[in-house]
């Protein structure tokens, strides 16, 4: 997973919270185009009007300090708006290093148990980032028991021989899974944690056999 993909769940997270707060009338429904159709002529009345302003009281002054003044403006905008994205995302992920908080255990000898208790199950190899954001969604939804968590790991051939269901699995490909019972799941949050269960290609493990 990379900084985009990053950035791309994190907003959509955000989504499901402005959506669910307006369902419960917490928050009133917004146009998302009227804001940003307002933003930008208010972004250009801000740019304009000074530019204006200071040609008509200093009108022999030379254009490049109109134009340095517009552009150190414009510079200041986009500056703005890159810190505010940046304050919104480190707030998201606020435990830092979040990928060495993870226990990983060898599941072979765990498996009937884990496929019992059901488990929130990511296929292929996860990258820091990746375990960065799974924990810091985990804590931001309050489904964290404590400050570490452990991580299953195991292979296709290991969950095909732990059931006796026919699955269509890679026998090579492996699988890391979050226990349900290690998870918080009397947390107000539990609705909006399964609803995005899917963040960085999580999955039921019981739809993975069904």
């Amino acid at each position: 997973m990379d900084k985009a993909a990053v950035i791309q769940t994190i907003n959509r997270i955000q989504e499901d919270d402005r959506a669910e707060q307006v369902k419960r009338g917490e928050r009133k429904p917004t146009n998302q185009k009227l804001v940003m159709a307002i933003a930008v002529i208010v972004t250009l009345v801000i740019l304009i009007v000074p530019a204006f302003v200071l040609a008509f009281l200093f009108p022999d002054a030379n254009a490049l300090v109109v134009n340095l003044f517009v552009y150190g403006f414009i510079a200041l905008i986009i500056a703005s708006l890159v810190f505010w994205r940046r304050c919104r995302i480190m707030r998201f992920l606020k435990v830092k290093n979040a990928h060495t908080l993870f226990d990983h255990i060898d599941a072979k000898d765990q498996l009937k148990t884990i496929i019992e208790k059901d488990a929130l199950v990511f296929a292929g190899d996860l990258n820091d980032q990746a375990y960065d954001l799974i924990y810091n969604w985990l804590n931001y939804r309050q489904m964290l028991r404590g400050e570490r968590l452990n991580i299953y790991t195991f292979t296709g051939d290991q969950l095909r021989h732990a059931t006796t269901k026919r699955i269509d699995v890679l026998d090579y490909f492996q699988y890391h899974a979050i226990r349900l019972d290690d998870l918080n799941m009397d947390s107000a949050q539990y609705e909006l944690f399964c609803n995005e269960h899917f963040i960085a290609g999580g999955r039921w493990l019981s739809d993975l056999l069904a």
